[in-house]
């Protein structure tokens, strides 16, 4: 048995591999956290009230929104404040499912809207 093929290797050389992890898992953690700290500063508005809706066959988050004016938000903004109170990734709407829509907003929530 040739025993130099073994000692042929070289502690640097292994370490490479270790390096390469070390240098990708960091990346993913630093990637995470700035991705944190970008979604903790998305804009939030305080609603002094909601009321619960059960979408119908049909509904959008437009003609909820136009069904439930909120003095001070257009119905472009009042859609937005109902997808962000439920969370909404899309403008999907499910027949038969309960929302939660924004009845007023706190004073100067409005004005932080626009």
């Amino acid at each position: 048995m040739d025993r130099r093929r073994h000692s042929d290797r070289s502690p640097r050389a292994r370490a490479v591999p270790v390096l390469n992890r070390d240098v990708a898992v960091a990346t993913v953690m630093i990637a995470l956290l700035i991705a944190a700290v970008l979604a903790s500063k998305s804009p939030t508005v305080d609603f002094a009230t909601t009321s619960s809706v059960t979408v119908q066959p049909g509904d959008t988050l437009w003609s909820l929104a136009s069904a439930h004016p909120v003095r001070g938000l257009d119905t472009a903004q009042c859609a937005s404040a109902i997808a962000s109170l439920n969370q909404m990734s899309g403008s999907a709407l499910i027949a038969g499912s309960v929302v939660h829509v924004p009845s007023s907003v706190s004073p100067g929530a409005a004005v932080a809207m626009r």
